[in-house]
């Protein structure tokens, strides 16, 4: 055997994620011109099991082309037509490959919308909805990650914000008067303007991270927010906050509390967590105030980009693909409708 047939063979022994990731990792003389969304899409959906994209169906056939070219299918089961992109985060789109495949890459390099359209040539409202689409997907992948070995936890906290256009919406109402000019909360301390933000991040880099709650972390806010998320045999190490006791005992990990002012205990520190608050504040804050509608969407982001150096090829790599592969749509018009503070407790 040859070593184009090795190559061959190891190839199709691939998933169809692990294919698009070793297609995106070749060098970058191929013209993305000459394969299509729709293909791709196809190669991706299909290369596995071809199934329908309303019921899950395998029982359907080709039922001709559109106007321009693209195949379409038909389910014997649920009689519904679709195409290779039905229910994708390109479903409805009119770009092609490489403007797709750009604006991936302005999302590894963490770009701004601003730099993103320019660089795809697309407008800052499409940037925003494609960034959105994009994450949505993600946050399905980052809600799979459960922590072990040593495991520190804290909470952090960001400023309430409905940042918006809400002059010509039917369907929200500022619940207080605006803050003009990005001002600070009117509220000293953990008021009701501070999102609570739940951290926990492990030896080795990997990081999770979600919106909790308004103010104060709670016993019921730790629970929701690392239930399944951390491994029974790990150390969890946080300060020295009352609300992770139930959930040590609960989840049966072993807990290790800093006292304030104390630095190390038992050869464990918090130093890690503390320095991730920082770096992902800093992160959030390029973006110039994120709305806390859409601040899980920054968090997810932030994990995939910063993922231990081992794991960095995967999130470069198969970013495009796992996007390309999750059966999720997201709607222009349905942004709007997401709720205003997303907390895990009221």
């Amino acid at each position: 055997m040859n070593e184009v047939q090795k190559i061959m063979h190891s190839y199709h022994q691939l998933s169809s994620v692990e294919r698009l990731s070793f297609y995106i990792a070749l060098p970058q003389d191929i013209d993305l011109n000459k394969k299509s969304i729709p293909e791709l899409e196809a190669e991706i959906r299909f290369n596995e099991g071809e199934k329908c994209m309303h019921c899950g169906s395998t029982h359907f056939v080709k039922n001709g082309r559109r106007g321009d070219g693209v195949q379409r299918y038909l389910c014997r089961d649920c009689g519904r037509s679709f195409l290779a992109t039905t229910n994708s985060i390109v479903s409805g789109t009119h770009k092609k490959l490489n403007v797709w495949m750009k604006y991936f890459q302005c999302m590894k390099e963490g770009a701004t919308l601003e730099e993103s359209a320019q660089k795809c040539d697309i407008s800052v409202s499409t940037a925003f909805q494609w960034r959105h689409r994009i994450l949505d997907c993600m946050k399905e992948i980052g809600d799979n990650v459960c922590l072990g070995s040593t495991v520190e936890a804290d909470e952090t906290f960001f400023d309430l914000s409905y940042k918006g256009n809400h002059k010509q919406s039917s369907r929200f109402t500022m619940p207080r008067a605006a803050h003009r000019r990005g001002g600070e909360v009117h509220s000293k301390g953990l008021s009701a303007e501070k999102v609570c933000v739940m951290c926990a991040v492990n030896e080795q880099g990997v990081s999770i991270s979600k919106v909790g709650k308004l103010g104060k972390v709670s016993s019921e806010c730790v629970d929701k927010a690392f239930s399944g998320r951390i491994s029974n045999d790990a150390v969890l190490v946080t300060d020295n906050e009352k609300a992770y006791r139930r959930f040590s005992e609960e989840a049966g990990v072993r807990l290790v509390q800093m006292e304030t002012g104390q630095r190390m205990k038992d050869g464990f520190n918090i130093q890690r967590i503390n320095a991730y608050h920082s770096r992902i504040k800093g992160f959030v804050g390029r973006f110039h105030g994120v709305s806390t509608k859409y601040l899980n969407n920054y968090l997810v982001w932030y994990n995939l980009l910063f993922s231990p150096s081992k794991d960095r090829g995967d999130t470069e790599h198969l970013l495009f693909g796992r996007a390309l592969s999750a059966e999720k749509r997201m709607l222009w018009k349905e942004l709007p409708d997401r709720p205003a503070v997303p907390v895990l407790v009221q």
